[in-house]
């Protein structure tokens, strides 16, 4: 993005500039614009205002959190019947991929489950860990540290039962090498949950015209669309890196109701989940080893 574009994000524009921390708090230190990751530094304190800017991110993970707690239970990796008590999420490793503040982060781990969160940008880092260590519970279940994926993949490998990653895609140069370090830490039979923008006319109407162009409530060059994939090239790059999809879901923000809702199609934002494959000689050795 041009210098041009930070140029104009004035004060009196402060939605727009919290709209590039709600986005780019989730990319590589390789792909991290250098004039981007200053402006995020100096905001991180915003993060955390509900109400506020960032009030997109909040109520799109609010939507995604209890999707996700659904969909973990009914893939079997959490107890069936846990799913009507406080923290359905129980016993449940989660690794969640540009976690930001931790705002989807905090909202998994009221659910049971223990979570990492790993994030590039330090200062956001530090915002999740102030805000833990004021909370015994959350103290309790969620680690943050600043590392990209492909640095936690190292010393992961086949760690995690959940991987989330909440608008971190279409920020990356390399879908497919993102998604590949992704499944490194996820188990075999583990669940990837990742959102996204589809790549589709709509989406370009609906989100880089609509609100950057012509509202301006979203800096202009905020979304690369060419960056953006539709949800059946997102399926063959799951399937290449040894996962088979179960389901994906269309949701929406309303910038004027400022709520996320669900919709039929996927040609605006979505959200897949998908299943990393056990072979035969895994599940023979998972057998051994309970006998």
């Amino acid at each position: 993005m041009s210098h041009t574009v930070y140029a104009s994000l004035s004060a009196e524009n402060n939605c727009s500039i919290l709209g590039i921390i709600c986005n780019m708090s989730k990319v590589d230190e390789v792909n991290l614009d250098e004039q981007k990751f200053r402006i995020i530094s100096r905001l991180n304190e915003l993060w955390w205002n509900e109400n506020g800017d960032l009030v997109t991110l909040h109520s799109s993970s609010k939507l995604l959190a209890r999707y996700i707690r659904d969909e973990i239970v009914r893939g079997g990796i959490a107890r069936a019947d846990s799913m009507h008590t406080d923290t359905p999420l129980s016993d449940v490793s989660v690794l969640e991929v540009g976690c930001g503040g931790g705002i989807l982060t905090e909202q998994l781990a009221r659910m049971g489950c223990t979570i990492t969160g790993i994030d590039v940008i330090v200062d956001l880092i530090e915002v999740g860990k102030q805000r833990a260590s004021s909370d015994p519970f959350l103290l309790s279940k969620v680690i943050y540290k600043k590392e990209s994926v492909e640095e936690h993949a190292v010393h992961n490998a086949e760690k995690y039962d959940v991987v989330v990653s909440h608008f971190c895609l279409e920020q990356s140069d390399d879908h497919n090498s993102f998604i590949n370090f992704c499944s490194k830490c996820l188990k075999p039979g583990g669940i990837i949950f990742t959102s996204t923008v589809s790549k589709t006319f709509w989406s370009w109407l609906g989100i880089v015209y609509l609100f950057e162009k012509f509202l301006k409530c979203i800096p202009v060059g905020m979304h690369d669309w060419d960056r953006c994939i539709t949800a059946g090239d997102f399926r063959q790059i799951l399937k290449r890196n040894d996962c088979t999809t179960i389901g994906t879901r269309g949701f929406y923000y309303n910038y004027f109701t400022k709520n996320s809702f669900w919709i039929p199609g996927l040609c605006l934002f979505y959200i897949t989940h998908a299943k990393k494959n056990i072979h035969e000689e895994q599940h023979e050795d998972d057998h051994n080893c309970k006998n």
